[in-house]
């Protein structure tokens, strides 16, 4: 398996010892925190605040990704911005002035992403790939997450993958919504070479007490690439 690079999405966190947690994922070798930022309009439930982000900068040196999940992000993105957010990615279906939003981030010195729910036609995505440095892509509802990726999820993965690889994009193609290494797997095997690893797709993982939680999932993952 060719280097990829994990996050952490941290709602797996616990929260009341957030500090003891990033140092543990820190220890562990992880690559990323995912933030989701929602603000209960685009999806029905409420995410991290910029706040959040900020505080975590200030303990760690991590790369910290910001998914904005909200209604009008550009309502947001100064904020996020200010929190130190070194990733900042915007829904398409909810981002009205994207190029305008994208050149924002950028103009930060920032990388910007977009990020496509499972129903949005990819062909939507065409026309924004010179202006990202990622494509988040969401195999699974984002609130409702049952029982793994659809077999869906993989041909969307691997039509993005051939399209940036045809053309030469310097884009990464990053999957959310892995319950299981397998499906980190999977993901891997279609083109991914960002995966973020959400709760219960590796238990321990912020564990203070697991220092190998995030070697053994990357051991599985690496294994079932040839299986899967």
């Amino acid at each position: 398996m060719s280097k990829t690079a994990f996050a952490a999405d941290m709602k797996a966190l616990d929260l009341l010892n957030l500090e003891g947690a990033v140092r543990a994922l820190e220890q562990q070798g992880i690559d990323e925190f995912h933030f989701d930022v929602a603000d209960g309009r685009f999806v029905e439930v409420f995410g991290f605040a910029p706040a959040a982000i900020a505080a975590v900068k200030a303990v760690s040196a991590i790369p910290c990704h910001a998914h904005l999940l909200v209604a009008q992000p550009e309502r947001v993105l100064t904020a996020v911005l200010a929190s130190g957010a070194d990733t900042v990615t915007l829904h398409l279906e909810k981002c009205v002035h994207i190029h305008r939003a994208l050149s924002q981030i950028r103009d930060a010195g920032r990388q910007a992403g977009i990020a496509v729910l499972p129903a949005t036609p990819l062909t939507k995505v065409n026309y924004l790939f010179p202006q990202i440095d990622r494509l988040l892509l969401l195999g699974a509802d984002p609130v409702r997450r049952r029982g793994g990726l659809p077999r869906a999820a993989w041909e969307r993965i691997r039509l993005l993958h051939e399209n940036i690889r045809y053309h030469e994009y310097a884009v990464a193609l990053e999957a959310e919504g892995a319950e299981s290494a397998e499906d980190a797997a999977r993901c891997i095997r279609f083109g991914a070479s960002r995966v973020v690893v959400g709760p219960g797709a590796a238990d321990g993982l912020a564990d203070p007490e697991r220092h190998a939680a995030l070697r053994e999932f990357v051991e599985r993952v690496s294994a079932a690439v040839h299986t899967v």
